[in-house]
């Protein structure tokens, strides 16, 4: 299936549409037949870049038109076009975004979890008001169980469990997306190991990203 696109700063008509096998998306110029190809990565990178509250300029996405139009429309839930500055953003919805200590709630079906020591020593605890994303409320005191986030091909078990004296509800993380949290945020976990104080901080420059698709919660790193 095309979807027509137009761009806000050429004027000109666009198709987009899946490449085969899920490897990311094709732009077709609708004048001349022409045609440029966008890796999903290409797509996570700039939405990283927007839901961390980086402001980017029109043609910084990408220098080509046809290519900015396509990954604005692809990330359109999450992207505030400001035509008078000629800037893209993260949409402000105060009902929506908001923090607690190391998770950001970016909108329904987004959250983020900054690099912490949690991640890799004693389980993280899970805010209340994420409790619904993760399908955690029908919790039992001393229950435990599995939740499981998807990655690629990549398939993580992870381990939940709920305390009555201690922090409410904790995520235990796979050992293998421990390892793969860690050679991917190798630098902040240097930090954190070599600060004596490092149960009560995190790091706003590496994060984890949940995204719940269907009934499933799929992780980016």
């Amino acid at each position: 299936m095309k979807t027509k696109l137009k761009s806000i700063i050429s004027g000109k008509d666009y198709l987009l549409y899946p490449r085969p096998n899920g490897k990311g998306w094709t732009v077709e110029w609708v004048d001349s037949g022409k045609t440029s190809d966008i890796t999903n990565t290409f797509v996570e990178k700039k939405r990283k870049k927007i839901e961390a509250g980086e402001i980017i300029k029109f043609r910084d996405i990408d220098y080509t038109v046809a290519k900015e139009t396509a990954v604005v429309h692809l990330l359109k839930d999450i992207i505030h076009v400001d035509k008078d500055e000629k800037t893209y953003s993260l949409i402000k919805d105060s009902s929506l975004r908001k923090a607690s200590y190391s998770w950001e709630i970016i909108n329904r079906n987004v959250v983020l979890k900054y690099i912490d020591i949690s991640l890799y020593s004693q389980g993280t605890a899970v805010p209340i008001e994420l409790y619904s994303f993760f399908e955690l409320y029908d919790m039992d005191y001393g229950e435990k169980g599995e939740i499981y986030f998807y990655r690629g091909k990549k398939l993580y078990t992870c381990r939940k469990q709920k305390y009555q004296d201690r922090s409410g509800i904790r995520i235990f993380w796979d050992s293998d997306l421990k390892k793969d949290i860690k050679k991917e945020f190798k630098d902040i976990f240097l930090k954190l190991s070599n600060d004596q104080d490092s149960n009560s901080k995190f790091f706003k420059d590496g994060y984890l990203r949940f995204e719940k698709r269907k009934d499933n919660i799929h992780i980016s790193i």
